[in-house]
C-alpha cells in the first residue's frame, strides 16, 4: 500500500472561489471520472483556457462545482501534481499556470479523507495559438471545449505578433563618459513600441533651454534599440536636471493601442556619487593614497627614536 503524499505547499484557493456551474471560464470534472479520461479533458481544456484568456479547469466536483468526493493525490505511483505538469506539457507551447489542492470542502459538498479537489488555474497567454496533443487548437465556447476552425487558428497566430509592450526608464553613466548622466527609456518585453513621445517637466532651471524642445517623438523602441539622452553631469546632477522631475511616455503597440507611462524622477536616488572605476573614483582614492602618505611622514617625525 503506497501512503498518499503530503500536501505541497501550492497557492491558496478555498473551494467557496468557485462558480456554481460551468461557463466560459471554469469548467468541472467529477470524482468518477477516470484518470484516462481526466488527462485528455484537462490537455484540451488548457489549449483552450490559453487560447481564450484562461480559466479554471476542477477536477473532483459536480456540474455546481460543490465537491462530490475528491479525487486521488496519486496517479499509479506518480503524486498528482507531477501527473498535471506533465499532461499540461503534452500543449504546445505549454500554457502558463497554476495548480491548487484543496483538502477542506469549505459547506460545498463532500471531499473524503485523503482526497483532495484538485484546480488548474491557467492564464491569458501571449504566445498563442496552443495545440492539444491530438494536433488540434481548442477554444473555449460558452461552457464546453471545443475544436478552433481554422480561420480562428490563424487569427491567434496574428494575435501573437501583436503583443503588448511595457515601457519603463532607467537611468545610467554614460559608457565612455563617466561624467555624464542619461535617462534611458527601455521595454520590458519582447514586443516593440512605436510612435513613442517622451515628455519632461518640472526640471531645473539649468534645464529649462532643454525641455523647450520637448516632447520628442521616436519612432521604434525594442530590445535591442533602448533609447538615451544626456540629461545633466554626474557631479551635479540634482541642480541640473531638477529633484523631482515629471517624466510621461506615449506609445502604441504594433496594433496601434495607446498606452501611457509616468514617474517622478530623481537622479540622486538612482545612481551613486561614484561609480567604481570612473574617472571620479580614481582621483579620489589617488588623493586619499596621497593623504595617507603625508599622515604616516608626520607620524614618523614626530614619533621618539626607536619606537
Amino acid at each position: 500500500m503506497i501512503d498518499s503524499p503530503a500536501m505541497p505547499d501550492l497557492p491558496a484557493l478555498p473551494l467557496t472561489a468557485f462558480p456554481d456551474r460551468e461557463s466560459a471560464g471554469a469548467e468541472f470534472k467529477s470524482s468518477l471520472t477516470g484518470f484516462t479520461e481526466l488527462g485528455k479533458k484537462l490537455c484540451r481544456a488548457a489549449s483552450g483556457f490559453a487560447n481564450t484568456g484562461g480559466g479554471l479547469f476542477v477536477m473532483g466536483v459536480d456540474d455546481n462545482g460543490n465537491a462530490d468526493g475528491g479525487i486521488d493525490r496519486l496517479v499509479g505511483r506518480q503524486p498528482l501534481t507531477d501527473w498535471i505538469d506533465v499532461v499540461v506539457h503534452r500543449v504546445l507551447p505549454a500554457p502558463r499556470y497554476e495548480v491548487h489542492l484543496i483538502d477542506d470542502a469549505d459547506g460545498r459538498g463532500t471531499i473524503a479523507p485523503g482526497q483532495c479537489v484538485a484546480a488548474v488555474e491557467f492564464f491569458e497567454s501571449a504566445l498563442v495559438p496552443h495545440m492539444a496533443d491530438d494536433e488540434r487548437y481548442y477554444i473555449r465556447a460558452g461552457a464546453h471545449t471545443v475544436p478552433a476552425g481554422q480561420y480562428l487558428v490563424d487569427a491567434l497566430y496574428a494575435k501573437r505578433g501583436v503583443g503588448k509592450p511595457l515601457i519603463s526608464h532607467v537611468f545610467r553613466v554614460k559608457p565612455g563618459f563617466p561624467g555624464t548622466v542619461q535617462l534611458g527609456v527601455v521595454t520590458l518585453s519582447e514586443t516593440p513600441a512605436v510612435q513613442v513621445r517622451i515628455d519632461l517637466s518640472d526640471t531645473a532651471p539649468h534645464f529649462k533651454s532643454v525641455e523647450k524642445h520637448l516632447p520628442l517623438t521616436v519612432p521604434v523602441i525594442g530590445s535591442g534599440t533602448p533609447f538615451f539622452m544626456d540629461v545633466a553631469t554626474l557631479h551635479d546632477a540634482d541642480e541640473r536636471f531638477g529633484t523631482n522631475v515629471g517624466l510621461s511616455v506615449e506609445y502604441q503597440d504594433l496594433a496601434g493601442n495607446l498606452y501611457q507611462h509616468a514617474a517622478r524622477l530623481n537622479i540622486s536616488d538612482s545612481l551613486p556619487p561614484l561609480s567604481i572605476g570612473t574617472e571620479s573614483n580614481e582621483k579620489a582614492a589617488k588623493a586619499l593614497e596621497k593623504i595617507e602618505r603625508s599622515l604616516r611622514e608626520l607620524l614618523n617625525r614626530l614619533a621618539p627614536d626607536g619606537d
